[in-house]
């Protein structure tokens, strides 16, 4: 770790694999290059350890590197044999001969703790989710009581003669006019369920895995350059790479743009920042830094920034609409509640 601490630096854990198949995948490839003996056998053996699309996507890595395809490439032409910011890291550092290096940054264990976003139980969207079923689960048991238990109510106070408290009569006129409105609440919920998990899986439904949230484009960006800038390599020779292995379109036709302002002589800090690739105040800070390691220092605490804004608003977001939709809900239960409580009295003041 420390020769790793002398050639690329800390990253803060953006490198960070979590997802254990791909860890161990390029816990073999590492092993492979780092005592020069074929990968191939051993991916193989590793995809009898797996079931399903992973052994697939396993077999298929081997087989790659048996046909004496270069490792970097058998892994982005296998669809999810590792994520996109792994395959970009891993490219930049096959051009600069800091491979074992960069390998050693995905394996590490120790991620920067700071980033409650980290872990899938306290990531934005797992929150949500949570929120979501939730909602779904009242929805579906107010949905039970506007059809089934408030006409049984009805039919009963008709039966005994009696009239319907008030507030409880206004609640059966709301509940049959306004009744189809919650149910189809309720399929919107679960509509967006399924396409909000569908997306954390990047369209492949698969419920039972867990989902493993990516950072915003623009943090893995910045952690990348801090790495391409700790390697020694100029910046603009590695926005080739940057921008023929990036998989946002929106990203990519900046990365083009800059990469030509820098072909016409403009600085590539200020050039990036143009394109709104970083912020004017990092791009100075960057140009006027004094050296290589000065310049890593500022994009990893660039991108530490870019993370916390995006933990904080996804937190400020995500406790405004967990708000709403709760004092949505506590007002229909509480009004649902009342409605019920007064029926009762009614029905015992009645039989006594």
């Amino acid at each position: 770790m420390e020769n790793l601490a002398m050639t690329l630096g800390p990253d803060n854990g953006f490198m960070r694999v979590k997802n254990p198949t791909q860890r161990s995948l390029l816990r073999i490839l590492d092993f492979a290059l780092r005592h020069r003996v074929a990968a191939a056998p051993l991916v193989e053996q590793l995809a009898f350890e797996h079931q399903g699309a992973e052994s697939t996507t396993l077999r298929q890595v081997a087989y790659m590197l048996a046909s004496d395809v270069s490792t970097i490439s058998a892994l982005e032409q296998t669809r999810g044999a590792v994520d996109e910011t792994t395959l970009l890291a891993l490219r930049l550092a096959e051009e600069t001969g800091t491979l074992a290096e960069t390998y050693e940054l995905c394996l590490r264990e120790d991620s920067d703790a700071r980033f409650r976003v980290d872990d899938p139980t306290y990531s934005p969207s797992s929150q949500l989710l949570q929120r979501a079923l939730g909602i779904l689960t009242a929805c579906f048991v107010l949905t039970f009581l506007a059809m089934f238990i408030i006409p049984t109510f009805a039919k009963m106070f008709e039966e005994f003669g009696l009239s319907l408290p008030g507030f409880t009569l206004l609640m059966i006129v709301l509940f049959d006019r306004f009744g189809f409105l919650l149910l189809l609440f309720t399929l919107a919920i679960i509509a967006w369920l399924v396409v909000f998990a569908l997306w954390l899986r990047d369209w492949q439904w698969q419920p039972w895995k867990p989902a493993y949230p990516k950072r915003p484009t623009s943090v893995r960006l910045r952690a990348l350059l801090a790495l391409v800038v700790g390697s020694g390599r100029p910046v603009a020779a590695a926005m080739e790479t940057l921008t023929k292995f990036q998989t946002s379109s929106a990203i990519r036709n900046r990365l083009v743009a800059a990469r030509q302002s820098m072909r016409n002589g403009e600085d590539p800090w200020l050039a990036m920042a143009n394109q709104n690739l970083l912020r004017r105040q990092e791009a100075e800070s960057l140009r006027l830094a004094p050296d290589d390691s000065t310049q890593r220092w500022l994009l990893q605490q660039a991108a530490v920034s870019g993370a916390h804004r995006y933990e904080s608003v996804c937190g400020i977001l995500l406790q405004s609409v967990s708000f709403l939709l709760l004092l949505i809900l506590a007002s229909v239960v509480g009004a649902t509640s009342i409605g019920f409580f007064m029926v009762l009295c009614e029905l015992i003041s009645a039989l006594t």
